[in-house]
């Protein structure tokens, strides 16, 4: 009904509410296209990189003007990582089919928005 701000408003409830959930989030950035929000859905997507990986939403960040800056997050996502205590951490691009605890779910979505928005770990309050 193009009331894009009511939409928006109910899609972050949704959002909030299951943050695994692919479908709130693919809304949200194709409702800020339709709303002629390009910027803030290009903004949106590379907090989310996870969710805009197909051909379709690839095709739509390169309209928007988003590419560039998904295809360096989508490198980043790919790469395999070192640890000196944990050795050599494959990045897994398949679903293994594993179910995480709430408290990891919520401990994973922390760590990537303070990756995703270059925030340095010790910047926070929170106490682990």
């Amino acid at each position: 009904m193009k009331n894009y701000d009511l939409a928006l408003e109910y899609l972050d409830k949704s959002i909030a509410l299951d943050i695994d959930d692919p479908y709130p989030i693919r809304n949200k950035f194709d409702t800020l296209i339709k709303a002629s929000r390009n910027d803030e859905a290009v903004a949106f997507a590379t907090e989310n990189p996870t969710y805009f990986k197909t051909k379709y939403y690839r095709e739509l960040l390169e309209k928007t003007g988003g590419k560039e800056t998904m295809d360096k997050m989508f490198s980043e996502l790919e790469q395999t990582t070192e640890n000196k205590n944990a050795g050599t951490i494959e990045i897994e691009q398949e679903n293994s089919g594993l179910q995480l605890y709430a408290h990891q779910n919520a401990a994973i979505h922390d760590m990537n928005s303070k990756i995703l928005h270059k925030e340095k770990f010790g910047s926070s309050n929170r106490r682990w």
